[in-house]
């Protein structure tokens, strides 16, 4: 099953954002990137002696994982399999939001000097709180940090100096230590980022999002991020 299928369209737009900014080659299902209503099956076009064989194994396989009692998986075999699985392009038309989303995300990945450099070890990522993960990235002096909530709202500490990872780059208030990493490939330079701005929101209305804003908040010890319920926001910043 897809994953829009199973959960929150803007919480699906938050994971997208995670995968297409990451430095990983993004690998796609057809027809995900404009939020397909077709279903991605396995469909099989073998002879009758092998295709029987496989129709039974993926039986054995889905009942090992647990399918519901009276429930049958699609028989790959099938025409019918087959024709479920087929694409309605003009999808990309009514679903315009989330085709303009995986373009944008692939264009700023393409085109921003940070994001399309597939250096490894110039990023940290980790867990903040349960339900946000934030990616920290670097290539000079540019800074970006990909904070992806999918949650609820929450408000998000970054601290002052740019530190070496997420870890100690930002905190959801009171759940998460600040950490001290000191390895050559960790410190980002040790470079200090005065002023962090705003360069893509999932939650844009342009990707039909909820166009609730993000809120960056100047504070004496850094700055505060307030990030809207399932929504991906990339900010950006140049060391000083």
């Amino acid at each position: 099953e897809r994953l829009r299928h199973l959960v929150d369209p803007a919480a699906a737009d938050a994971a997208a954002a995670l995968l297409l900014l990451a430095p990983e080659t993004p690998l796609l299902w057809m027809g995900e990137e404009f939020a397909a209503s077709a279903p991605f099956l396995y469909f099989t076009d073998h002879e009758p002696d092998l295709g029987k064989l496989v129709t039974e194994g993926r039986t054995r396989e889905f009942a090992g994982l647990g399918g519901k009692p009276g429930h049958s998986i699609p028989d790959p075999q099938a025409e019918a399999t087959f024709r479920a699985s087929k694409l309605d392009l003009a999808e990309r038309e009514t679903h315009a939001g989330t085709y303009r989303l995986y373009r944008d995300l692939l264009a700023l990945r393409r085109d921003d000097p940070v994001l399309r450099d597939q250096d490894r070890t110039r990023l940290r990522a980790t867990a903040v709180g349960e339900r946000i993960v934030a990616v920290h990235r670097w290539r000079g002096k540019e800074h970006r940090l990909l904070l992806a909530n999918l949650g609820d709202a929450a408000v998000i500490e970054l601290g002052e100096p740019s530190p070496p990872s997420p870890l100690s780059l930002a905190r959801e208030r009171g759940s998460l230590p600040a950490s001290a990493d000191n390895s050559t490939a960790n410190r980002g330079n040790d470079q200090s980022v005065a002023e962090w701005t705003l360069r893509f929101s999932t939650a844009d209305r342009r990707y039909d999002g909820s166009a609730e804003p993000v809120r960056l908040e100047r504070e004496d010890a850094g700055w505060r991020v307030r990030l809207p319920a399932r929504t991906a926001v990339l900010l950006g910043g140049t060391a000083v």
